[in-house]
């Protein structure tokens, strides 16, 4: 077995993953997206290569840092004067495109990506992502797109509570009041979503190659009696399989990240996100989800047995908070007030 992880160095979810394969016994390459001028590739009708290693030879390859990217609207630079010419957005341009081709022949000659690039131009347009999955039988929550504020309101009128997001790229979705209504929504703005709050348990489920591989139950960061961040603890993930199997099959996703809400009735799922970000989770799940993703990549599922969910809840862990935050809010303002 041969496993080529894709990253942009450091990252400290694709090193851990390397060495736990590297443990297994699996041949594992590890390839720096941070281009330099020493990498060198070459494609051949026969060939494909990265610095002398044949990239026909790998079995699976795993993808980190990587991401549609838009190709008219660059990405917010601060310090950048768009006002004089800029060279900077065409290298990124052409970086992406490198990226894109190589791991499209990739996938053409025979290598199991996670995920594979057409993945991720399903994923960015996530109205349409939720639709699909809708049509082929995952329950998903009642959403609109629009930025007609009549349409928006008559909407609202229907769902006492509502959330939003952006139409496309990785966001989170956040309350939707009367605020952010007057702010976003109008015909010369961009349209957004905005979706019913479901009744049930917040949940973060991750998938890979049609099965699911960890779910994680959540607690909301508090303030009162003691501050914490939010805190996560392990479920069976076994009751997401129909959805994950679906989302497989129906939008060329492999490898992701989920937002869903249960309850006793049935899985509504918010977002899939192709490019999971788990390395912020605390250390046992962290730890946890890279022993799963190991076996199931080294195709030594039946190890899994072997491994017992983390129990309890899991606080993660920071050293600030935001008590600490208001002190020093409080010192600032203090310097401007009356004596």
């Amino acid at each position: 077995m041969k496993i080529g992880i894709f990253s942009k160095h450091p990252n400290q979810m694709a090193s851990s993953l390397s060495d736990r394969l590297k443990k297994l016994g699996v041949d594992c390459f590890s390839f720096n997206m941070n281009l330099s001028e020493k990498d060198q590739t070459g494609f051949t009708e026969d060939s494909m290569s990265w610095n002398e290693i044949d990239l026909n030879s790998l079995d699976k390859a795993i993808i980190y840092d990587y991401e549609y990217m838009d190709p008219i609207v660059p990405s917010a630079v601060q310090m950048t004067d768009w006002s004089q010419w800029q060279d900077s957005f065409l290298k990124e341009q052409q970086t992406y495109s490198f990226w894109f081709s190589l791991f499209c022949e990739m996938d053409r000659r025979g290598v199991k990506l996670y995920n594979p690039p057409r993945a991720y131009l399903d994923d960015f347009m996530k109205y349409h992502l939720l639709e699909t999955i809708k049509s082929n039988g995952v329950s998903v929550p009642d959403i609109i797109c629009s930025n007609s504020i009549d349409d928006v309101n008559e909407f609202c009128s229907k769902h006492p509570q509502t959330v939003w997001r952006p139409v496309s790229g990785k966001a989170g979705w956040q309350l939707f009041k009367d605020k952010q209504k007057n702010y976003l929504v109008a015909t010369d703005k961009p349209p957004i979503m905005v979706a019913e709050i479901v009744e049930g348990s917040l949940l973060r489920g991750y998938m890979l190659a049609g099965k699911p591989l960890m779910c994680l139950d959540y607690m909301a960061p508090t303030q009162f009696p003691n501050e914490s961040l939010e805190k996560y603890r392990c479920v069976n993930p076994d009751f997401l399989s129909h959805a994950v199997k679906t989302i497989q099959q129906s939008t060329h996703v492999e490898w992701g990240q989920l937002t869903v809400v249960a309850n006793e009735n049935n899985v509504f799922v918010y977002d899939i996100d192709t490019f999971p970000c788990y390395q912020s989770l605390p250390k046992e799940l962290f730890e946890y989800f890279n022993t799963c993703l190991s076996y199931h990549l080294a195709g030594q599922q039946d190890k899994l047995d072997s491994v017992s969910l983390p129990e309890g809840y899991t606080e993660r862990s920071t050293i600030f908070t935001r008590r600490m935050l208001d002190i020093l809010y409080e010192f600032e303002q203090s310097k401007y007030s009356e004596t």
